[in-house]
């Protein structure tokens, strides 16, 4: 019966770029969630909710620009209408806790 359920399941295995914890010496992870239509373009921009002088950050806070990350995209059906895009990213700094929540601020 386990077979059984997990037949025609789709499982995701995120995982960072080969190349992405070599740009910095300290570094955190960074997750960005696109959802969208399903088979939406892959989204390649530069909105991926970085935590810009987030308080949850410790010293010293990101640089105004990040340019030349290795990313890594995964996507993932959320259904026959939804699609979900994840970008990971190894971001520069460290976290003041565990995690830290961020978004678009309009």
């Amino acid at each position: 019966m386990f077979l059984q359920a997990r037949e025609g399941a789709e499982f995701l295995w995120v995982s960072l770029h080969p190349e992405a914890r070599g740009h910095f010496q300290e570094g955190f992870l960074h997750f960005a969630f696109i959802v969208g239509p399903q088979e939406f373009p892959p989204y390649e921009g530069d909105q991926l909710g970085f935590p810009f002088d987030s308080p949850d950050l410790s010293q010293p806070l990101l640089p105004d620009v990040l340019e030349g990350l290795p990313l890594r995209h995964h996507r993932l059906s959320l259904g026959s209408s939804v699609d979900i895009q994840i970008v990971i990213m190894w971001l520069p700094g460290t976290l003041k806790g565990l995690f830290s929540f961020s978004g678009a601020t309009s």
